[in-house]
């Protein structure tokens, strides 16, 4: 879009054939929880790394389709629950092994937020009360999935905090709360427009949206970029196997 003001033709052109083949990917609700685990037995600490998948039924596509219909909270949730400082081998070193951190996460549409992002400060202090019982209530929801998780662990909370879709737009730049960019539909993989090349000539295009989801995708475009802008995009390398990694001689990142 940034791109618009100069080449309104070719930037109209591309964006509105990605818009047209692509839509936003699920945005979600966070319980960021700390806890002091000083008091707690040993024998009943809970160490485990991994992560917690739970599902309110086993037809996925039923459930994401009654999720995106229903009001605000209207709908079983599927909910991923997982220890992050349980994850951190240097955790007990760095920090203090009595305390832990938990999150808890939820799918939450767009549209149980929307009425709230558009709104300033000065809007938001008249409706204060809204936006914090949406918060309550996801607050308990997610607590549901860390009681079932972690059942022992609940009176040695001392810190939350609530994120919904609208706290993702400010620390990803995200629009809808989308946390993983565009989603993954066969119209986005087949959308000419998602390349690293533009209609900008020398200006390339990249990060995770040129080639699939999440961070492996963000760091595999920085690559696939750097190998078109060096003019490695050319039948002749992909025969020879070339890249420019080759030529520089840095060990493959992929093997």
């Amino acid at each position: 879009k940034l791109l618009i003001p100069q080449i309104p033709v070719q930037a109209h052109k591309a964006i509105k054939d990605i818009e047209s083949c692509t839509e936003d990917s699920v945005s979600f609700m966070f319980l960021f929880l700390g806890l002091d685990i000083s008091n707690q037995p040993e024998k009943e600490r809970d160490n485990r790394s991994h992560n917690t998948w739970m599902y309110p039924c086993t037809d996925y596509t039923q459930m994401e389709k009654d999720i995106e219909n229903a009001k605000a909270f209207g709908a079983p949730l599927p909910m991923f629950v997982a220890s992050g400082s349980a994850k951190d081998s240097s955790w007990d070193q760095t920090h203090d092994r009595n305390k832990k951190t938990v999150v808890v996460i939820a799918q939450c549409p767009w549209h149980w937020v929307s009425e709230w992002a558009k709104l300033g400060k000065k809007d938001g202090k008249k409706t204060p009360h809204i936006k914090q019982e949406f918060k309550d209530k996801a607050k308990e929801t997610l607590m549901s999935g860390f009681r079932k998780v972690f059942p022992k662990l609940e009176k040695y909370i001392c810190f939350y905090s609530v994120g919904t879709p609208i706290t993702t737009n400010d620390y990803l730049g995200a629009e809808r709360g989308e946390c993983y960019g565009i989603a993954p539909t066969p119209g986005r993989f087949t959308c000419g427009s998602l390349s690293p090349h533009t209609p900008v000539k020398n200006f390339y295009m990249t990060g995770q949206d040129i080639i699939a989801l999440g961070l492996p995708s963000a760091l595999s475009s920085g690559y696939l970029t750097a190998n078109v802008a060096m003019g490695y995009d050319s039948w002749e390398n992909a025969i020879l196997q070339r890249d420019i990694m080759d030529d520089m001689g840095i060990p493959p990142i992929f093997t």
